[in-house]
C-alpha cells in the first residue's frame, strides 16, 4: 500500500478498524456505477493487479445510498473483520461524517491512503446559454430560484457547499441561498445524465466524480466551469480527484 500511495501522490482508502493490512480483494463504491467513487475503486483495483500486489482482479461492488452512509453502516455491522475490503470516499463522504450524517465518526474505520485531490467544477450542458461562470452567477443573482442545480450530496453536503460558496462570492445573501433549488443524486454520473436530459440546468461536482460523463464532455455534452483547486488552464479531462477509505 505504501508503494501504491507513492504512485498517486495524494487520494483516500478506508478499511475496517481491525484490519492490519489491506490486500483489496474487493472495493466498495458507495454510489451508482460511473461516478467518482466507482472510478476510484476500478482505478485502484487495476493498479493493485498491474503492480502484482494482488493475485486476481479486484471486485468492485456498487452500494449506493445515503451519500455513502449505507456502505459505512454495512462495513461496520457485518464486515468489520474483512481483511480484504476497501471502500472509496472523498470530500463528499468526509463532509457527511463531519455533519453527523453517517452512523459513526471516522474513528471506526482505518484510513489507508490519500490518492488524489478534489477539483471543483460547475458543469452545464454544452448548448446552455451560460457560456461562462459569470453568466451563471448573474442568473442566480437575478433570480436564485430560476435554476435547478444537482449534485451527489444532500443539502449541506460538499457539492451543495461548493454551490453556496459560489453564491456567496457572487454576493447573494443567506435568505437567497435558501431559494436555490438543489437536487440530490446517488453519484455524479446520474446527476450529469439528468442534466444532459434537461431535468436540471447545472451540476456541482468535481472532475473525477463523473469520469464516464467527463469523457463525453470532450465531445458534445457538457461544459465545465472550474471553481476550486486549480486555475482553468490546468484542468484536464483526466485530472484525478478521489479518496479511498
Amino acid at each position: 500500500m505504501k508503494k501504491l500511495s507513492k504512485l498517486f501522490g495524494a487520494a483516500v482508502l478506508w478499511t475496517s478498524l481491525s484490519v492490519a493490512g489491506a490486500t483489496a480483494a474487493e472495493c466498495i463504491a458507495p454510489a451508482d456505477p460511473g461516478g467518482g467513487w466507482d472510478f476510484t475503486c476500478r482505478t485502484i483495483g487495476k493498479m493493485l493487479f498491474d503492480q502484482k500486489l494482488v493475485d486476481a482482479p479486484v471486485q468492485v461492488t456498487n452500494m449506493p445510498g445515503g451519500v455513502g452512509a449505507v456502505a459505512y453502516a454495512k462495513v461496520m455491522s457485518s464486515r468489520a473483520d474483512d481483511a480484504e475490503l476497501m471502500v472509496a470516499t472523498s470530500t463528499v463522504g468526509v463532509t457527511q461524517i463531519a455533519q453527523g450524517k453517517y452512523p459513526a465518526d471516522t474513528s471506526v474505520m482505518r484510513w489507508v491512503a490519500m490518492l488524489g485531490t478534489d477539483v471543483g467544477v460547475i458543469v452545464v450542458p454544452k448548448d446552455s446559454d451560460f457560456k461562462t461562470l459569470d453568466d451563471l452567477t448573474a442568473a442566480l443573482k437575478e433570480d436564485p430560484s430560476a435554476l435547478a442545480v444537482a449534485g451527489s450530496s444532500g443539502a449541506g453536503g460538499w457539492d451543495h457547499i461548493r454551490l453556496l460558496m459560489l453564491a456567496q462570492a457572487a454576493g447573494l445573501s443567506g435568505d437567497e441561498y435558501k431559494q436555490i433549488r438543489w437536487v440530490q443524486f446517488d453519484g455524479g454520473s446520474p446527476a450529469v445524465t439528468q442534466m444532459i436530459g434537461g431535468q436540471v440546468q447545472a451540476v456541482s461536482t468535481d472532475l473525477a466524480k463523473s469520469p464516464v460523463s467527463w469523457n463525453r464532455a470532450t465531445s458534445a455534452f457538457w461544459r465545465p466551469f472550474p471553481t476550486s483547486a486549480f486555475p482553468p488552464s490546468r484542468i484536464r479531462p483526466r485530472q484525478k480527484s478521489r479518496a479511498l477509505t
